[in-house]
């Protein structure tokens, strides 16, 4: 089961995937697609009641949610690191639970600023300020002359959980400790709302509207997962994406799809450019899909 996607052409790479790889083994994947919001739910009640889909492709840190209930694919894994490079960071750190593999980072999503040029120099900016307080400045001066901005700040699940999770750790607060205890509550946490309430003020009008188990067959997940992320069809994949999507093991950086576009090689370093935490924990700007078995 995963999420319906966004990217006509990944859409069609990773189908091909799917048949090229029931094609090799004699093994039939189905493929099952659900809303944004409904691999995570449906993915939690496979586990606790050991029925359902053998796979989930969810979003952000869900297999964190029933670690005990997972699959080990340690092997899987420490064999396509080996192969490919390494994982980065950021995957070890969604992928595992102390020196468990129990999910698969697949892909990330880099989520950058978005703007035109003439607007911002207009604004008195050479560029996007790296700081909060001069970024404040800037989106109050895109307000006046009338090209404010905005980001997502209603029920958009990947929008809105990315940039509001960076908002809270741009300002030192987390959702958790270092012991996976709520933190929530904090003076960190206090300041970044107040921040977000200045910020919000400088948006266009309507952002607030943006919206948007028990694994039977353990060998062939572990199949399908390790067919996957090698070379002949992850290369494919990743083009497909047209940057949409950026890898997570070292060896792709060198995938012709971040310099068939000059605009794309940002996202080629997402993962890399994320800060590593764990689940819960600070990632700016980038949010990290993970296929995991319910």
């Amino acid at each position: 089961m995963r999420w319906k996607r966004f990217v006509q052409f990944e859409d069609d790479a990773f189908r091909a995937i799917v048949d090229s790889f029931s094609k090799a083994t004699g093994c039939a994947v189905a493929v099952l697609e659900e809303g944004f919001d409904d691999p995570q739910p449906k993915a939690s009640v496979a586990a606790n009641t050991g029925a359902g889909p053998d796979m989930f492709w969810a979003l952000h840190s869900t297999p964190h949610l029933f670690p005990a209930k997972t699959l080990d694919i340690s092997d899987v894994m420490g064999y396509l690191g080996k192969k490919y490079g390494g994982w980065v960071p950021l995957a070890e750190t969604y992928g595992k639970v102390k020196d468990k593999w129990i999910c698969m980072p697949v892909t990330i999503s880099g989520n950058y600023i978005n703007y035109r040029k003439f607007s911002i120099e207009k604004a008195g900016f050479k560029e996007v300020p790296a700081d909060l307080a001069a970024f404040l400045a800037l989106m109050a001066a895109l307000k006046k002359n009338n090209t404010a901005g905005g980001f997502a700040l209603g029920h958009a699940s990947g929008d809105a959980t990315a940039w509001t999770h960076w908002l809270l750790w741009s300002h030192g607060g987390n959702l958790v400790d270092k012991n996976d205890k709520v933190a929530i509550n904090s003076p960190e946490t206090a300041a970044s709302l107040e921040y977000c309430k200045k910020l919000y003020e400088t948006f266009a009008p309507g952002t607030v509207a943006w919206t948007r188990s028990t694994t039977k067959f353990p060998n062939a997940v572990k199949a399908f997962m390790a067919y996957w992320m090698e070379a002949d069809q992850y290369n494919k994949w990743l083009d497909g994406s047209v940057g949409y999507m950026t890898h997570t093991l070292n060896a792709y950086d060198a995938n012709p799809v971040w310099t068939a576009d000059p605009r794309r090689k940002v996202f080629r370093d997402a993962a890399k450019r994320s800060t590593v935490r764990a689940a819960g924990r600070s990632s700016p700007g980038s949010y990290c899909r993970c296929r995991c078995r319910g």
